[in-house]
């Protein structure tokens, strides 16, 4: 029997899609399934952004730095939510206020803005493995920064229907430009 209605497919051609438009290509054995984060595009994106409070956060917390940033981000998200934490960022004792994300620039004056947003970081994992102590997988895990959208503490799962009674390629390919845009989708089906 073809496979040529199975999911994968779909899968991997959101993927290449992604991978055009710039989106770094993830794993989950990179993936922190207890924080529901990338840790290293946390890292990175603070690095190439705000260099001198993570060198204050090294400082005062050593080997324990990138930890003691996921349990305090954590917090924030549970309560504030992804959306808010990246459009808003936190504030951290000893670091002061860290930006989560730069949104595109309304013009081109800034030479620091412009190196902020194209500093952010981009990743698609194919098949995320996002249980801590399971082995269960989503299709597609979106990150911002190291931040996937989560609901109430855990990833959100999308779910595509791709039987062949009920496969729409139409539909796959407007998916592939809405996610390519950043959008999100929200109906009956795609959540």
């Amino acid at each position: 029997m073809s496979d040529l209605h199975h999911e994968k497919h779909l899968e991997a051609y959101v993927v290449s899609k992604l991978r055009e438009q710039g989106w770094q290509l993830g794993s989950s054995d990179r993936y922190d399934a207890d924080y529901a984060m990338y840790p290293e595009d946390l890292e990175a994106w603070l690095i190439a952004t705000q260099k001198e409070k993570w060198e204050k956060l090294v400082a005062g917390n050593g080997a324990k730095a990138r930890q003691t940033l996921m349990a305090r981000l954590e917090k924030e998200l549970a309560t504030r939510g992804t959306i808010d934490v990246l459009r808003k960022g936190f504030a951290l004792a000893g670091c002061g206020a860290l930006d989560m994300s730069k949104a595109a620039p309304e013009d081109q004056r800034n030479a620091d803005v412009l190196h902020r947003y194209a500093s952010n970081i981009l990743r698609v994992v194919p098949q995320l493995k996002y249980h801590p102590g399971r082995e269960l997988a989503i299709d597609l895990g979106l990150f911002l920064n190291g931040l996937a959208d989560r609901k109430r503490g855990r990833c959100v799962r999308a779910e595509m229907d791709l039987s062949p009674t009920t496969r729409n390629d139409a539909r796959a390919k407007d998916l592939v430009e809405i996610v390519s845009r950043g959008s999100v989708i929200k109906d009956d089906r795609w959540q």
